[in-house]
């Protein structure tokens, strides 16, 4: 690379941290940085702008890191924005890196509002004063934000666009949309749920003439299943400052027997976590001791060996986050819950006959579905009339999946049991101990079984052993 060339324009970086920010415009950006350059006799590029992005966001991710790169292959002699924040508001070393690129560029800096141009002498040190304070500001404002956040959801308030289907009180709070949308919602998670396509779903959110967040009135399938995979609509209101607390908020418009379906269907529940399946035992039980949120299960690759761990990396502003060995931490937790299950024999197992029952009536509903649910794909017939005619077949359908889904549930909690003699998990002159049982479960059976037993294992940061470091708490 050849250093940036003296003669060549230097190059306008202009960022807005948000779009509707008034206090930095990027207007106000442009007239100091046009002015500076007048008046020292210096050539512009074309300005670099971004909206919307945050100077806590890594600057080799931003434009920043482009216009560093044109610097560094000649294009340009240097970068000139108004103020020294607009260039980064990361860590020290962060901001060490953007100078040294800068330096070994040979590439010129001009802080316009702020007397900085390193063409007049050395600057290191007052900029790198200037970014620590830009760095504390942004921090604090980081505070105030989030604290600000929690306390409007304390207080009821939705801070973000209303879904489709809710407006918002003169409180901010979610109320059902007075245009009635909110019936178009509850048909579209019917749509869905019935074995239709999110394609099918958008159509009917489309076709009623509901809006979207960014005030669209055409759906597209993404769009539709962000909403149906959204637990907004069971009056659920979760906090946007990221302590994972929720509450019931607002009045629900989906009944929960539907929103299951919704989800149940080809397999939308979210996952634990992602990856090969390992690690997923212990999905959403572990918590921080420090913080409270939930511990992701990660992995690192070291002499051809997988090593899995749990760490605190949901809250950013955890001051001590928990870290753990999932070798350790899973073992652990499964001997003390099954210690704490015992060895009772089972007497009475799942109603086999009444599940198969139960899931060839929901099979045969969906048969009756299919027909339907084709002349809306082709526009034989509009949204509504087809909501209208499966309304029945949906009724029935609902009431089959309810119960099936309770009886499900039900046939994972008697795993926990000894299967004896007469039950389904029995096998002749096989170990029947309460270990066997659950080892021979799959990995999302055995999670479930777990979460039966086990609300929540909080783990405290430090090195010591998981007896010393781990404790359980149990739903009963």
């Amino acid at each position: 690379m050849s250093p940036a060339n003296s003669k060549k324009p230097l190059i306008p970086y202009i960022r807005q941290s948000q779009k509707k920010e008034q206090t930095i415009s990027i207007d106000e950006q442009k007239r100091a940085i046009t002015k500076w350059a007048e008046g020292a006799g210096v050539k512009l590029a074309p300005a670099v702008v971004e909206q919307g992005v945050s100077g806590s966001k890594s600057w080799r991710d931003r434009e920043l890191g482009a216009a560093v790169a044109a610097c560094e292959n000649g294009e340009a002699s240097g970068i000139i924005v108004a103020f020294q924040d607009r260039l980064s508001r990361e860590n020290g070393l962060a901001t060490a890196e953007v100078w040294e690129a800068l330096e070994r560029a040979g590439a010129r800096l001009v802080c316009a509002c702020e007397g900085l141009d390193t063409a007049t002498g050395d600057h290191e040190m007052l900029f790198s004063i200037k970014a620590a304070i830009a760095r504390e500001q942004w921090k604090r404002h980081r505070t105030n934000w989030t604290s600000a956040k929690h306390s409007a959801w304390e207080r009821g308030v939705y801070v973000s666009s209303a879904p489709a289907g809710y407006g918002k009180d003169e409180d901010g709070k979610l109320i059902p949309d007075r245009n009635g949308h909110c019936k178009a919602v509850v048909t579209a998670f019917e749509c869905y749920a019935d074995g239709g396509s999110y394609g099918a779903a958008a159509k009917v959110l489309t076709d009623a003439g509901v809006a979207t967040s960014h005030g669209r009135t055409t759906w597209t399938p993404t769009a539709a299943r962000t909403v149906l995979a959204n637990d907004v609509y069971l009056g659920v209101h979760g906090c946007t400052c990221g302590c994972g607390q929720e509450k019931q908020g607002h009045p629900a418009i989906i009944e929960r027997a539907l929103w299951l379906r919704a989800q149940r269907k080809k397999g939308t529940v979210k996952k634990a976590s992602k990856g090969d399946g390992e690690g997923q035992m212990l999905g959403g039980l572990l918590k921080c001791a420090s913080c409270g949120y939930g511990m992701s299960c990660d992995s690192s690759t070291k002499g051809g060996r997988v090593y899995r761990y749990w760490r605190c990396k949901a809250n950013p502003a955890c001051t001590a986050p928990a870290l753990i060995s999932d070798a350790k931490v899973a073992p652990y937790i499964v001997a003390a819950v099954l210690e704490h299950v015992g060895t009772v024999t089972g007497e009475d197992g799942p109603d086999e006959a009444r599940i198969s029952e139960l899931r060839a009536g929901v099979t045969k509903a969906d048969a009756d579905l299919v027909a339907l649910d084709a002349m809306l794909a082709s526009d034989e017939v509009d949204a509504i009339t087809f909501a209208t005619a499966s309304a029945a077949a949906r009724r029935q359908r609902d009431a089959l999946a309810v119960e099936l889904a309770e009886l499900e549930q039900d046939a994972v909690a008697t795993k926990w049991y000894i299967p004896g003699p007469n039950d389904r998990d029995y096998i002749e002159d096989g170990e029947h101990t309460t270990r066997a049982v659950f080892e021979r479960m799959p990995v999302p059976v055995q999670r479930q079984a777990l979460s039966l037993v086990l609300a929540r294992a909080t783990v405290a940061p430090g090195r010591a052993e998981c007896h010393e470091r781990v404790e359980i708490e149990w739903t009963a």
